[in-house]
């Protein structure tokens, strides 16, 4: 771990002189910085045992003071992170005496040293933004009292960075995506259904829709390709299936038949592990005109419910494969589940790799579409985006056999949504006993 000067130390702590307002670029900055802080701090504290991961407890661990440990076990509950939360954590020496009392604990593993690492590198990064805004956390604290940022046409005006956020850009983006692709989509609409096995509380089961309203190929295109997950589980470790005009699919179900353009597309359906490719091809009578295609999965394996997990944090996710005018993803949580947990959405850049990650500051893109929350039932769920939506969500529950009445619905929904690049739900539980 690297050595820090007191001197550079000393200067950081002091209260700067700094009055004007953050621009909007420098607050996009500090949120990037909060988020990689909490989320480098949280995988330090699941270094330790669950019961000595409380504020009491973690200040007598670590011959700590308790006020700075109850700084951070709070923070790094905040699911989601900005300018405001990086002056509530504790200053700078604070944050290194703690992850320094970690890394020095008996018995602290060999594989441990490159997350205190990380952390290290976070602290670092967040005296560098201090530094480059000449400001202290009670200086920052001063500003945001004081001062709103600056409003978009002014940072407009200033050609300050926009990024995903100008609509204008993501169009071009879409445009560019579509010509070079061959295929692109009108609307892209996703649905999650998720709740927890009846018996068996720490598992949940879940139900996805998918669907490519108006979705244009060229004929030279490559085939659209969908995934789900396995439904059943055998000794085949590839299976192919070919749906017919009347949607017989064998164990696959693929295609959601009253909701899909006439004469069906062909789906061949393949399966490598635990993940189902369909890839779906139009009808060679009429290959250049649109279609609607809607796919249906339900788990047929439970899965650990996301507080167990190690961050307790669930994920839901909506990759932009191909390029699409609008899309709408819309997640329902069981009641049991949605009043335990405080929901946050993210856009990040998707790689070959893109799995659950213990911190996802790397990915990230800073702004994007805002968490619509649509309350309790389907009374508010219908959208000028699709007059057929509602009648798609009434078939999703009334096939998994659920009562939408007990569910809890939250809306992600964006014009030219970035292609390649990944919707993310966030569903934190760690915001617990901080005791």
């Amino acid at each position: 771990m690297s050595s820090h000067p007191g001197l550079k130390s000393l200067v950081s702590s002091t209260v700067r002189g700094r009055t004007s307002p953050l621009t909007r670029t420098e607050k996009l900055k500090s949120q990037q910085v909060a988020l990689r802080l909490r989320d480098e701090l949280r995988a330090v504290i699941d270094l330790l045992s669950p019961p000595d991961r409380g504020a009491s407890a973690l200040a007598k661990k670590l011959n700590l003071d308790r006020a700075t440990c109850q700084r951070i076990v709070a923070t790094i509950a905040e699911p989601t992170p900005d300018a405001r939360t990086l002056v509530n954590f504790p200053g700078i020496e604070g944050l290194r005496l703690f992850i320094d009392a970690v890394a020095k604990r008996p018995k602290a593993a060999q594989g441990d040293r490159q997350i205190i690492e990380s952390a290290a590198n976070a602290i670092d990064s967040l005296e560098s933004l201090l530094d480059q805004l000449k400001v202290s956390q009670r200086g920052l604290r001063r500003l945001l009292e004081d001062h709103s940022v600056q409003p978009v046409e002014a940072a407009q005006a200033e050609n300050e960075w926009l990024g995903q956020d100008d609509v204008a850009a993501r169009a071009t983006l879409f445009n560019a995506a579509a010509h070079v692709v061959g295929r692109w989509t009108d609307t892209l609409v996703g649905v999650s259904i998720i709740r927890p096995v009846v018996g068996s509380p720490k598992l949940t089961q879940s139900v996805q829709l998918r669907a490519h309203l108006g979705h244009h190929a060229h004929q030279t295109s490559v085939p659209l390709e969908l995934g789900s997950r396995a439904q059943v589980h055998d000794t085949d470790k590839t299976v192919y299936t070919t749906l017919d005009e009347e949607g017989r699919s064998g164990p696959w179900g693929a295609l959601v038949v009253p909701y899909c353009s006439r004469p069906l597309p062909r789906v061949t359906s393949r399966r490598i592990g635990g993940m189902v490719t369909h890839v779906v091809e139009r009808e060679e009578s009429s290959p250049d005109a649109p279609f609607d295609v809607v796919i249906a999965n339900r788990t047929g394996t439970p899965e650990p419910h996301p507080a167990t997990l190690t961050p307790a944090v669930g994920e839901v996710s909506s990759i932009v494969r191909y390029p699409s005018r609008r899309m709408l993803h819309d997640v329902f949580l069981h009641r049991d589940i949605a009043r335990t947990c405080i929901p946050a959405l993210e856009t990040h850049l998707w790689t070959p790799t893109d799995t659950r990650l213990m911190a996802r500051w790397s990915t990230r893109i800073p702004g994007g579409p805002k968490l619509q929350l649509l309350g309790q039932g389907l009374r508010v769920a219908s959208t000028p985006a699709w007059d057929r939506y509602l009648d798609l969500l009434r078939y999703g529950f009334e096939h998994a056999g659920w009562n939408p009445d007990e569910f809890v619905g939250y809306r992600c929904e964006i014009e030219f949504p970035l292609w390649r690049c990944s919707y993310h739900f966030l569903f934190d539980f760690t915001a617990g006993d901080t005791a």
